[in-house]
């Protein structure tokens, strides 16, 4: 379990705890912090008069509250506190705990406590897992239902909008595509509007069978389910457990293909010492790329 870890990154949470802070990617922290150019162009020089009138002041109070909500946010989504599913009751006690911290209040718990933290924290994540596990279920049930979709050996479920052209990706291809993903609730984990290339060996098990099911200018929807997708680990937006719903159209298939370069006689051959030959080998070379590109 990792996000138990991550949660740690709230050392208002921890209080005075010697413990070393576990910060989140930066590729999270980076997209939520706000824009340089955001930021305000300068900053009065401490003691310096200042004239600031009653229009600025609400813009600087309003963008000030901004920033602040924003902190916030960035401590609770990259400290892990999505991925436990608490409760509104358990989420009052969190903020009071917060708050009592930024008053300077002393840690109701002591270091020994945290092997209890950590099990409460695992328990959560667990039981949120299996929720979500069950409402995937029915959701895919849900899907199929409606008919036209098609089953997958992976457990995924297909909806073909447009089949594309016959070529088809395989698990060593790299692919063009652009990309939708959203959990079953309808809220979107991950968007690429525009093109991104990506090797289908890299993908995600679910994802990685669906591509092979359309071609270049094809488009279609894939429901994953956790067991194809992340399993039970969170892994960013997407919590435990979590089926997921994708739309994918495919732009280009390239297919990475060994060329050889055939021996001559001198090196397809070699006198062993007992008078018989044995063939060497045939060297292969960097390998070539077929391309396919949507026209």
């Amino acid at each position: 379990m990792n996000n138990w870890k991550d949660l740690f990154v709230l050392s208002a949470f921890l209080g005075g705890f010697s413990l070393h802070v576990l910060a989140a990617p930066a590729a999270h922290t980076s997209s939520a912090l706000p824009a340089k150019d955001a930021l305000p162009a300068s900053s009065p020089t401490a003691g310096a008069p200042t004239s600031v009138g009653p229009q600025s002041a609400t813009a600087q109070n309003a963008q000030k509250t901004k920033y602040l909500k924003g902190l916030g946010h960035i401590l609770v989504a990259n400290g892990g506190l999505i991925s436990f599913g608490f409760d509104a009751e358990e989420r009052r006690v969190i903020v009071e705990g917060v708050s009592a911290a930024l008053n300077g209040e002393e840690n109701p718990i002591n270091p020994e406590d945290i092997g209890g933290l950590q099990e409460l924290l695992q328990q959560k994540e667990t039981d949120l897992s299996n929720k979500n596990k069950e409402e995937g279920k029915k959701f895919i049930s849900a899907r199929q239902a409606e008919g036209g979709w098609r089953r997958l050996d992976s457990g995924c479920i297909i909806k073909i909008e447009k089949s594309g052209d016959s070529e088809r990706a395989t698990d060593d291809s790299v692919v063009t595509i652009t990309y939708e993903g959203k959990l079953t609730d309808g809220k979107t984990f991950d968007k690429a509007s525009t093109p991104i290339t990506v090797t289908s060996n890299a993908l995600i098990v679910g994802l990685r069978e669906a591509m092979q099911q359309i071609g270049v200018g094809g488009k279609m929807r894939v429901i994953i389910p956790p067991e194809s997708g992340y399993g039970d680990t969170p892994s960013g937006p997407i919590p435990g457990g979590s089926t997921l719903d994708f739309t994918v159209e495919v732009h280009e298939i390239k297919h990475p293909t060994l060329g050889k370069k055939e021996p001559n006689s001198k090196e397809a051959s070699k006198e062993k010492p007992n008078g018989q030959e044995t063939s060497k080998g045939k060297e292969e070379s960097k390998p070539s790329v077929k391309t396919t590109t949507a026209k």
